[in-house]
């Protein structure tokens, strides 16, 4: 485990000094089995345990993947253990634990307490990412792993790319609860209408992070790809939010976040949160789909005036010799029977 022992753990966490390694070490190897394989790996994992029992070679990536490795354990692993470290087994069961001149929190102050646990959990996750794909380079057990491949299978892979475009308070949590939306809506509205291979082409010149100053493996220019990811990504955004059906929403500080929290969390600490009734929701999802409609329509006619530079395109479904298609955005968009028009 990246965390073996209460030292590592309370660097990370602050918890009293009496707090004993026991009380948390299950909860440990559940957080990294539950929240840092799928983002590190097996193999990745294995590679940083080894080299954190000892190695002659200094290793700058492998340092900082530990260092922020360590603080998503330690958060998590806490979030994990929250509903029983107020409570001690005794011969006669579970009894609460309340110290001299104190008192046991109420139930919405733990379910608050622990929101805002997992929140930092999910954040520290996300730098993690960052952290990954910017020494993506020196991490070849990163790279040909399951992790990163279910890390680079979408245009939009984290929570600061998708605020970009869509806002979003760069929350993990809400990115998470919204990657259903965007498998749909990268299968059902974008690769059948761009084309199997040229999006493909686009998630796979994110996954070798070419630079803007040379041609990929198909010829194509990096700065016109780049470009062209940007225009899809926006598109694909609002697309996301009409296709999240099954979330309910909240706004805070000018964002849509998902509104997942403990059962016995108080709003009441939430002030400027704004919790969205059904028809609000609705009415946001039908313009998050139209406008994504309206911005593949803005990508499409993009993509034909440059289509000799884009084969791929070119040669798919979408192409319109030219640059010429003159429907509105409502043509656009999927009939009645959700069929889209070509």
């Amino acid at each position: 485990m990246l965390i073996s022992t209460i030292d590592q753990f309370k660097e990370r966490v602050d918890v009293g000094s009496d707090f004993k390694w026991r009380r948390i070490r299950d909860y440990v190897e559940q957080a990294e089995l539950e929240f840092l394989l799928p983002v590190l790996g097996q193999e990745l994992i294995d590679d940083l345990d080894a080299y954190m029992q000892g190695s002659d070679d200094a290793n700058d990536a492998y340092n900082k993947v530990i260092e922020q490795g360590q603080k998503a354990l330690a958060i998590t692993a806490f979030y994990l253990a929250f509903p029983t470290l107020q409570l001690k087994a005794t011969d006669l069961g579970f009894v609460v634990q309340l110290g001299e001149g104190e008192r046991s929190p109420y139930q919405w102050q733990v379910g608050d307490a622990r929101d805002a646990v997992l929140m930092a959990g999910y954040a520290a996750i996300e730098k993690l990412y960052t952290i990954l794909d910017r020494h993506k380079a020196s991490l070849a057990q990163w790279r040909n792993s399951e992790a990163f491949t279910g890390y680079h299978d979408s245009l939009l892979r984290n929570a600061a790319e998708f605020h970009t475009f869509y806002k979003i308070g760069t929350s993990r949590i809400t990115y998470v609860d919204l990657k259903p939306a965007i498998d749909r809506a990268q299968e059902l509205v974008l690769r059948p209408r761009l084309g199997e291979e040229f999006y493909d082409s686009l998630i796979e010149h994110l996954r070798e992070g070419a630079d803007d100053s040379s041609s990929d493996s198909d010829g194509v220019d990096d700065a016109l790809m780049s470009a062209a990811i940007k225009k899809v990504r926006r598109a694909l955004a609002h697309f996301t939010i009409g296709e999240a059906k099954e979330l309910s929403f909240r706004k805070a500080n000018g964002g849509l976040l998902s509104t997942r929290f403990d059962g016995n969390s108080s709003s009441a600490v939430n002030v400027i949160d704004e919790r969205l009734n059904s028809e609000d929701t609705v009415n946001i999802r039908a313009v998050a789909t139209k406008k994504g409609y309206e911005l593949l329509s803005v990508a499409q006619g993009w993509l034909d005036r440059h289509a000799d530079s884009f084969p791929l395109y070119k040669n798919g479904p979408a192409y319109r010799p030219a640059g010429n298609d003159e429907r509105t955005a409502e043509d656009r968009m999927p009939s009645a029977g959700g069929l889209m028009w070509v």
